[in-house]
């Protein structure tokens, strides 16, 4: 059995919306002693996909939760309205989806400098390799390639915990097709996807259509923080200032403009 103690100020933050009506049995059952923060996703902003039934579950419980939630986080000014016109009963606080500020060291920037005069290049992707979400892992998969192939001094690294037999299947043929230029390394540490994307040149935020929702991406602040450029195929806040150092795709553009792209940067 597990047994909860609650002190005075318990806070309780919940991530995801199918814990709202956990953090409701807590509140009904505890409600001198636990406070609900939600922090809420983005990507809740717009139905997606074909089926808009299931679509519109996430709103579905927010609604019904939304009396006893203490307190609001979003990612973005831009969702401000949407949050106060859904959580009437709720404070709401911004809270930006920017990187550490700190901890990359002038030596290690210099270090990256050094190997892309010496024609060196790294790609990286480390996030969500669940094919049925927002991520468009196989448009990343096919930029990486077509840059392997193009580059022989070009090396790929890819992170992240994959159960779909056709993508693992996938990441398995890349691997035997550029031994020891293509990585696929699994559940990465964060502290390990610090150090690789501070050696990193170029780094992927690849969105499907279907998901094309305003999002505060703290991947593609991390990027810029650790000198690495953008490709971006999403619907970002700050766009005018991050295109001034980045690809960025629309929502229309296809496959094979965003490989030429890419692969005319390299040239």
């Amino acid at each position: 059995s597990l047994r909860l103690e609650f002190n005075e100020n318990t806070i309780i933050h919940i991530h995801d919306y199918e814990l709202l009506f956990t953090g409701f049995y807590l509140h009904y059952f505890f409600p001198a002693k636990v406070r609900i923060v939600y922090d809420r996703h983005e990507l809740y902003e717009t139905y997606k996909g074909k089926n808009k039934i299931f679509d519109k579950i996430p709103r579905i419980y927010e609604r019904i939760n939304s009396i006893w939630i203490d307190g609001i986080i979003g990612v973005s000014e831009d969702h401000l309205g949407s949050l106060k016109s859904l959580f009437k009963f709720s404070p709401i606080t911004i809270v930006p989806n920017y990187s550490d500020a700190c901890g990359y060291p002038l030596a290690e920037l210099e270090k990256k400098i050094s190997s892309m005069k010496k024609n060196k290049l790294k790609m990286i992707y480390f996030g969500s390799l669940d094919v049925t979400l927002d991520r468009d892992i196989y448009l990343i998969l096919k930029v990486m390639d077509n840059v392997l192939q193009e580059k022989i001094s070009s090396e790929a690294y890819i992170g992240g915990i994959c159960s779909n037999s056709k993508l693992l299947s996938l990441l398995s043929a890349m691997t035997e097709k550029y031994p020891g230029r293509f990585h696929f390394i699994g559940y990465v540490p964060y502290n390990e996807v610090l150090s690789l994307s501070s050696q990193a040149t170029i780094g992927f935020l690849c969105m499907k259509p279907e998901y094309w929702v305003l999002v505060s991406a703290n991947k593609i602040y991390e990027y810029l923080h650790y000198g690495l450029i953008p490709v971006i195929k999403a619907n970002i806040e700050n766009h005018e200032i991050i295109s001034q150092c980045s690809l960025i795709f629309s929502k229309s553009e296809k496959d094979e403009t965003v490989i030429a792209t890419v692969c005319n940067l390299i040239r």
